[in-house]
């Protein structure tokens, strides 16, 4: 059964009883009047903004303000920052929304670098206090202290630390990444790495453990050349001859015998000190 259409007659549906009337926090301000096809009426919002609302969404308790509101309701959440509010060095100057996930802002650090965006949950545990300058500086003066920062010591350190305890550094597999550590003693302090290592010999001197699959520690590190260095990786073959160990590269400077005529000799199942220094 069809239904029976309603027809509207004049001065039916929403309308308003007085034009003092309060709904939420707007006052109605003018009689009604048709826009855009719809009944309107002039309100102002209680913070001052006034504008044009829906009778029907008065009515219906649709609109209550201008959005101050809903804003008022979210700070009081926590969810709204104002514009101007300060979380260590950064102001906050835009607000972004929300992602679904997380609330953005555009913030403004006062040494002047360019405007970044951060999440209001960052802001808010302090975990960004800066665009990085801080940081920078708390670095600076702790090195500042004992006069080593921008020394080759300095950056020998900072990459010491780096590739063992920072997965995204490219060396992080060959250190960190197969259990190679940094006693906290020198995490903590450069200057405690530099009182047990000593300052760098020279440009051709490098940092070096002493046992290749030890710690970055006081009593496994040493200054050391390349040749050195190659000499003690991990793929390197160390014979034991008279109670001495060395490396094939050694053990050709000692003998004079040809490295490759030792490898040669090892592979073919000589021992080791024939492999040396030949069969008599």
């Amino acid at each position: 059964m069809a239904k029976r259409s309603q027809k509207m007659t004049p001065g039916s549906g929403p309308s308003l009883t007085s034009l003092d009337n309060r709904y939420g926090r707007w006052v109605v301000g003018s009689p009604t009047r048709i826009i855009n096809g719809a009944k309107k009426v002039s309100c102002r919002c209680e913070c001052g903004k006034e504008r044009y609302v829906s009778v029907s969404s008065l009515i219906r308790g649709r609109s209550r303000s201008c959005g101050c509101l809903k804003r008022d309701i979210l700070m009081a959440r926590g969810m709204v920052v104002p514009l101007g509010s300060r979380f260590g060095r950064l102001t906050v100057i835009k607000d972004l929304g929300s992602d679904g996930c997380h609330r953005w802002f555009v913030v403004r650090c006062d040494c002047g670098a360019p405007n970044q965006r951060c999440t209001l949950s960052s802001l808010r545990c302090g975990d960004t206090k800066s665009c990085g300058c801080l940081k920078t500086e708390l670095l600076s003066s702790r090195a500042t202290k004992h006069g080593g920062f921008g020394t080759s010591e300095y950056n020998i350190w900072r990459r010491m630390i780096e590739r063992c305890r920072n997965p995204n550094e490219k060396s992080w597999s060959r250190y960190g990444g197969r259990g190679i550590k940094v006693c906290e003693r020198w995490v903590r302090d450069f200057s405690a790495f530099l009182d047990d290592v000593g300052s760098r010999p020279g440009e051709e001197m490098t940092l070096d453990r002493i046992d290749n699959d030890g710690n970055y520690e006081p009593g496994n590190v040493r200054w050391a050349t390349a040749k050195q260095q190659h000499r003690n990786r991990n793929d390197n073959r160390v014979l034991a001859v008279d109670g001495k160990a060395l490396c094939v590269a050694e053990w050709a400077e000692v003998s004079g015998t040809n490295p490759s005529t030792i490898r040669v000799r090892l592979h073919r199942g000589w021992g080791a000190r024939d492999a040396v220094y030949g069969r008599s």
